[in-house]
Parts: structure tokens; sequence; C-alpha cells
């Protein structure tokens, strides 16, 4: 698995567009692609029901986007620090199954694993 980070309008999709030679403007329906080499998951911390299952089915290079968290100034609201804490937790659960990771900031890309 190949997992990028970054915030939103960071470069995310033109990286993976980039790297893998995927076009995801006229592929990409409901936050997923899928040909006979990928399958391209935006938005993992939207995924609905077993990520981790759905990972481990899959017999294909799997390119997961999510957000970043923890840049930022503490949110007040109480909903919003439990989504920075569960996409936090998240990303972490995602980083040690992943084989290479990335961090997009401004569109420049980091590889962090």
């Amino acid at each position: 698995m190949v997992l990028v980070i970054g915030g939103i309008f960071q470069g995310k999709g033109r990286f993976i567009q980039s790297k893998y030679a995927i076009d995801l403007k006229k592929t990409l329906k409901f936050n997923k692609y899928e040909d006979d080499e990928y399958v391209v998951l935006q938005n993992c911390h939207q995924f609905e029901g077993d990520l981790f299952e759905y990972i481990s089915s899959i017999g294909k290079l799997l390119i997961c986007t999510t957000t970043i968290v923890g840049n930022a100034i503490v949110p007040q609201n109480k909903e919003e620090r439990l989504f920075r804490d569960n996409v936090g937790i998240l990303n972490k659960k995602l980083l040690i199954h992943a084989k290479e990771a990335y961090r997009l900031w401004n569109g420049i890309d980091e590889k962090i694993k």
C-alpha cells in the first residue's frame, strides 16, 4: 500500500497522476479508481466498513489518500477535536501498513516512508 497524506487542494491527486500515470479526473468515481494494476481510494478516513479488511483483500497496489491533521490550533469544538484525533489515529495505523508514504504540502511531496 502507498499512503498519500495532505490537506485539501495540496496536490494529492496530481501527485498520484504523475507518479502512476493515472488520469483520475476521467476515471475516479465515488472516491475510488480501479484498473488492472491499481486501486486508488481517496479520503480513506471516510471509508465505510472495515478499512483494514478491505486493504488486506486487494491483490493490487492500493494507493490511499487521507487528510493531514495536527498542523493547526486544537479546535475548541468537541466534534472537531474527535475528528482530528480519529484521523490522526487512522493515519498512524495506515502508516504501519504502508510500504511507501508521502506527505504533500503546498504541492510539494515529501517521502516519509
